[in-house]
């Protein structure tokens, strides 16, 4: 038996003297993938770009083929750049970047809007905010996720969330 970073090569007589392998980890352990979108402004594009993040964070165990939190939290980001951060400008798009492993899943979400302050955000699950039209996507977005922080860059806003294993 021969060991090389953690994966062990032997010698079975059972398969005709051909060397097997038997790995000690999986090797999607090691892997990592990073997955760049420049997505037009077009809400059009959302349920395409959505469902693809999706299936590959259940590629990776992540979330299961009948998990929605992670579909409905990209689905509100991507949608509040759009209409919110870009006001639905054909001109400007969206960047989305995924970096997806065995242990979590990080979305990054970007704007080209002037940004806005999360606190000033109406809390929909106070009474006087309950009919106002803004707030809850945000708020799905944190309760959904294990992590959601808003980041103003110079002319762009991001949102970054993460969902762990």
């Amino acid at each position: 038996m021969v060991r090389i970073n953690n994966l062990e090569f032997q010698n079975d007589n059972a398969n005709c003297g051909k060397p097997c392998r038997t790995e000690k980890r999986s090797f999607i352990s090691f892997v990592r993938e990073t997955i760049e979108i420049n997505l037009p402004n077009d809400l059009s594009y959302l349920n395409y770009v959505t469902s693809f993040l999706v299936e590959r964070t259940v590629r990776f165990g992540i979330a299961h083929a009948e998990t929605f939190e992670i579909n409905l939290a990209l689905d509100e980001a991507i949608t509040n750049a759009i209409k919110h951060g870009n006001k639905e400008d054909a001109s400007k798009s969206v960047y989305v970047r995924a970096e997806i492993s065995v242990r979590e899943a990080r979305f990054i979400i970007r704007d080209q809007g002037g940004g806005f302050d999360p606190a000033k955000v109406p809390d929909p699950r106070v009474t006087i905010n309950r009919f106002k039209p803004s707030g809850r996507g945000i708020l799905l977005m944190r309760n959904l996720m294990d992590e959601v922080t808003m980041i103003k860059y110079p002319g762009e806003v991001a949102a970054e969330s993460c969902k762990a294993a």
